[in-house]
Formats: C-alpha cells, structure tokens, sequence
C-alpha cells in the first residue's frame, strides 16, 4: 500500500532523526522481505572485487579509463578480448568429418567464473573517515599519526586547571593544541601532515572527548 505525501515526509524527518543502529536494522529487514530493496542495496553498498584500490595497486590512478578499455564488438580485436574476458580457453580435439582432416583442433572458451563482490564503502584506520574503495589512491588520506595536546596558554584563561579536554575547547581554541608528530597546531594544519593510502579497519563510531589535561600554563 502506497503511503501518502505526508507520511513520506514524516518518514524521512523519522530517519534523519533514527540512530545509526536503528536504521541499519530496519535496512537488514528491507532486505530480507524485499528482493527489490535487496538488489537496491547491493547496487549501492557492493562492488566488483576486481575493481578495489589499496596500497601497492599498480593499476590505473583512473579507474575509468581501465573500465573502457576493451574494444567494441565488431572492431579488430574484439573476438580475441571477448574470449580473453569469459576466461582461458581449452583445446578440444574433434573427429573429422568424411572428406576432411580428422583430429581438426578448436578453442572453446570456458564458462564465465562468479564475480566475488565486496564492500564498496570502508572506514580508514588512519584519517577515521569513510572512503569508496574504488577511489583509494597514493594520495587519499591525509592524516596525523599521533593526536594534539593543549600547549597554549590562552586555554587556562578561562579555564581552571585539570579542565577536561573536549570538542568544545578545541574549536574554540585550535591554536592552543599542538600536534605530537609535526608540531604544527589544530589551526594551522587540522588535516594532517602525512599523506598515502587509505588502509581499512574497524569503524569506530564517533567518541566524546574525555580525559583531563595537566599542562602546565607559562603565567
């Protein structure tokens, strides 16, 4: 039963609203009751194994100029590539027919193997981002290796000391906190100073900055 334009609306406003868990939840469900919604998911969340980038891939920086690399049907060459494609040929031996050469040698291309699908979307251990796997390069992730600490004395001005470290004091004071691996400060490079591949790893959903600081201010 289709639901009226009301309902959708209301319905989208309760997704932006629902936690992650829920709405994954309720898209494992979509999945299970609804081959539609299942082969929708699967356009959108997997890929073709062969397609994925990671460190050390010598393939093409542009995946789509690997993607058209084949000849059109009807061009030279495109026999060759089409059998190539479906996989590796086998010779079969044939018994000739009366008034030809018996043992007459032909290549027959072997079925099609199963394409091997994976996750399309990761989450870098490096930069704590999501990342498309068919976009990763040499030059993806931009990062810091090591976290920031309070150096400045501006934070303590209107903060006593042991103040908790979190979200808040940094925006409000990015030049104070100093990055352990170059030096540079959340203001001046929020980045990171180190660049190369996203590397995949377990997603970690956003934490709460909680821990108390003991700098000690110049003042």
């Amino acid at each position: 039963m289709d639901i009226s334009e009301s309902q959708a609306t209301t319905l989208l406003k309760a997704i932006d609203l629902a936690t992650e868990e829920r709405v994954r939840d309720v898209l494992r469900l979509l999945c299970k009751v609804s081959p539609d919604a299942q082969r929708i998911a699967a356009e959108e969340l997997l890929v073709d194994a062969s397609k994925k980038r990671e460190a050390g891939d010598t393939n093409l920086e542009d995946n789509s100029e690997a993607e058209t690399d084949f000849p059109d049907s009807g061009s030279e060459g495109a026999e060759d590539s089409e059998v190539e494609y479906l996989g590796s040929t086998t010779t079969t031996q044939t018994e000739g027919a009366p008034g030809s050469s018996s043992g007459a040698v032909s290549a027959v291309p072997e079925p099609p193997r199963p394409k091997r699908f994976v996750p399309r979307y990761a989450f870098c251990e490096n930069c704590k981002e999501e990342f498309d796997v068919t976009e990763n390069r040499s030059d993806a992730c931009t990062y810091h290796r090591l976290d920031c600490e309070p150096t400045g004395d501006d934070l303590w001005v209107d903060n006593e000391f042991g103040a908790e470290d979190t979200p808040d004091l940094r925006r409000r004071y990015p030049h104070c906190y100093e990055f352990e691996c170059c030096g540079e400060t959340l203001e001046d490079n929020p980045e990171g100073c180190e660049t190369g591949w996203h590397e995949e790893g377990s997603y970690e959903p956003p934490m709460k900055i909680s821990r108390t600081f003991h700098y000690q201010p110049s003042f």
